[in-house]
């Protein structure tokens, strides 16, 4: 900040295809690009992204795993999966310590944190989610919707009762609502409440 007696240190812009979306770690060791459209985008205010990413909310992009690839410094990509955590991890590269994107291959998807992007998805976010997990010193502004938790899953999407008819696979049970008195704790499917 110039009332720092600072300046911006300018970074080269990254020039791609118009279906590539681009990005990078601080250091520059790590760098991936993904082809194809984003399946979402949302700030996640829940614990975990915000421990994660030392930050008032995480930024979260989805993609398809099979549009992503490593351009350079896979290898320095350190992978914590949270334990205990259902889907919940971060990775990063070794050197920096930038958040870089998590590839979950068995679920076919990609978490890209939104800081790392150098080139812009053709996405802005869908909303704010786990708001009842927000920090208390962090105020909501705008316009975009705001879920307690999760969205309500979209019609025809995986696991939805439409779905779930269609291939015959029982739809998931909604588990009980935390009470008020706890907002800071979740339920995780067959593993208790938890922080």
């Amino acid at each position: 900040p110039p009332e720092f007696g600072m300046s911006a240190t300018p970074r080269e812009p990254v020039a791609v295809p118009a279906d590539v979306t681009a990005g990078s770690c601080l250091c520059g060791d790590v760098a991936y690009e993904i082809t194809g459209t984003p399946l979402r985008m949302y700030y996640c205010h829940c614990s975990r992204c915000r421990q994660g990413r030392g930050a008032a909310h995480g930024a979260n992009v989805f993609y398809q795993a099979a549009g992503f690839r490593w351009i350079r410094g896979a290898d320095q990509v350190q992978d914590y999966a949270l334990p205990g955590a259902q889907f919940f991890g971060t990775a990063f590269c070794r050197r920096c310590g930038s958040e870089v994107p998590r590839v979950n291959v068995e679920r076919n998807l990609v978490s890209v944190p939104a800081g790392s992007l150098d080139s812009d998805p053709g996405m802005t976010p869908n909303g704010h989610i786990f708001v009842d997990s927000k920090a208390p010193w962090f105020d909501i502004t705008g316009d975009l919707p705001q879920f307690a938790a999760m969205p309500p899953r979209r019609s025809g999407s995986r696991s939805s009762p439409a779905s779930c008819a269609r291939r015959r696979i029982p739809p998931r049970r909604r588990l009980p609502r935390p009470r008020a008195s706890m907002p800071r704790w979740t339920r995780s499917r067959n593993r208790g409440w938890r922080n």
